[in-house]
């Protein structure tokens, strides 16, 4: 109980964080806790639809982006963050044996977050 009240007030303040001025450290721990959602695996798959679906057809999470829709829905779904992923046609089929062995690939400016 007391980690899902924890886990409620970040995503409120992310959310709100995400509609006006956000300190580097409020930033920073979102895109944190985002990227590791994004590789976060259950039976081998990310939890995520649509990593599940980018990742699993080879491509590595390239970028995330802060406040990046600040719609309703965004704000909802996602805090406001979005993701960019990269397919690099030579490197789709090692993307895939990493995901296979619990390691989703991720850019280096995701993995220094």
């Amino acid at each position: 109980a007391e980690d899902a009240a924890a886990g409620a007030h970040w995503l409120e303040r992310l959310r709100t964080a995400a509609q006006g001025e956000a300190s580097d450290a409020v930033r920073r721990s979102g895109l944190r806790l985002a990227a590791h959602y994004l590789i976060q695996l259950r039976d081998g798959n990310p939890l995520d639809a649509v990593a599940r679906f980018h990742l699993g057809n080879g491509a590595r999470i390239e970028r995330l982006n802060w406040a990046a829709d600040a719609s309703a829905r965004g704000l909802e779904q996602s805090c406001g963050m979005m993701v960019n992923y990269l397919y690099e046609p030579e490197q789709l089929d090692e993307n895939r044996a990493r995901l296979a062995a619990g390691k989703p690939r991720v850019s280096r400016g995701v993995q220094w977050l």
